[in-house]
């Protein structure tokens, strides 16, 4: 088929987009949302393993395949890309899009890099694209039920959050390319306090609010004991007025997410698939959930309401401006977070974002 065959298939109304790394995450996780899509539609499939490769041939008839973003580029007409690949691909990936004036979608961690977070954030500004990192564990029900309580102030001022996430393992990648990258710092960028500490980070962080202002943390291991990244984060986060204390760990006996919330006027409790609501007089109000938390490592439901947001931030750069700064508190918190470990578990200062706004 010549190149205009090619690009003749858009459905009128929809943005045309990539799919760029289709490991699990991508498969099990993005696919079924943006195959119902009513804003987005995936033309090409970009993925270094002809396995995967063909994989995404099989499940999305139609779709383009290509080895790299550049060969994508060359030849399709795209309106944005949604990244899914490991975290050391992603700050190229980023700015190659960006520069080609498309919206962006990427999968956490936005970038390990305070300086290519700046150039990140600057490229996709003098383009006019919406740089949106994917902050899945927001969409959750439990979580959004949570947030909706704070915010109707049914507990007061929030004054402290404990979250606690506990895995028996590490979540592997396919088998087709390297399923235990998340081991290695080279491709991952770090452990544990990369993996599921930038999912406490960004939950925190809207919880409560406000920008965090310092940060303490002690790592270790305890599973992986020979591996060159940690397996097991306490960390404490300070914010104007409240703390969160985190604990993470791959090294657990069992699978759970559970966490409090201390108000003025009461308590939050959760885990999971319940929540427990406390207020002053002692009285309790439980919730139940039929989506279960810590079920697996990828949350297709959840993935409706990440679009939903990505097509806010496309028309909207103050909600873009937004979620960037969220994405730059849980870089300079993890990035805080190691030194702090290496410097005997040190309190150090949060850096305040930079942006565009005059």
């Amino acid at each position: 088929m010549d190149r205009a065959g090619r690009l003749g298939t858009r459905t009128p109304g929809k943005l045309r987009g990539a799919l760029v790394g289709f490991g699990n995450v991508a498969v099990h996780g993005h696919l079924q949302a943006l195959r119902t899509s009513r804003t987005f539609q995936i033309e090409a499939v970009v993925d270094p393993c002809p396995a995967r490769r063909a994989l995404a041939e099989g499940l999305l008839p139609g779709v383009r395949p290509y080895e790299s973003l550049e060969a994508a580029l060359a030849v399709e007409r795209l309106d944005f890309v949604d990244i899914a690949t490991p975290p050391a691909s992603h700050d190229d990936l980023v700015i190659t899009a960006s520069r080609h004036g498309l919206h962006v979608l990427c999968e956490k961690p936005l970038t390990l890099s305070l300086e290519r977070y700046e150039t990140m954030r600057k490229v996709a500004a003098e383009h006019d694209v919406a740089l949106f990192p994917i902050h899945n564990w927001k969409y959750s029900p439990i979580f959004e039920r949570l947030r909706a309580l704070v915010t109707d102030g049914r507990i007061g001022e929030v004054f402290q959050v404990s979250l606690s996430t506990v895995r028996t393992r590490i979540s592997r990648g396919t088998e087709q390319w390297n399923p235990d990258w998340r081991l290695q710092p080279e491709i991952a960028g770090g452990g544990i306090m990369v993996d599921h500490g930038w999912h406490n980070l960004y939950l925190v962080q809207a919880l409560l609010g406000r920008f965090p202002t310092a940060v303490s943390a002690r790592m270790g291991n305890f599973r992986y004991d020979d591996a060159p990244v940690e397996d097991t984060v306490h960390c404490l986060v300070e914010f104007p007025g409240a703390l969160a204390q985190l604990y993470m760990t791959w090294a657990g006996g069992c699978r759970r997410n559970s966490g409090t919330l201390y108000g003025r006027e009461g308590l939050i409790l959760f885990e999971d698939q319940r929540m427990v609501v406390q207020g002053r007089d002692g009285r309790a109000v439980r919730y139940s959930f039929r989506d279960y938390w810590s079920a697996d490592a990828h949350h297709p439901g959840w993935f409706g309401g990440i679009l939903r947001d990505f097509q806010r931030a496309i028309a909207e750069p103050g909600f873009r401006r937004e979620a960037l700064i969220e994405a730059f508190g849980c870089l300079a918190l993890i990035q805080l977070a190691y030194r702090s470990h290496g410097e005997g578990s040190r309190r150090l200062s949060v850096p305040p974002p930079v942006t565009d706004e005059a």
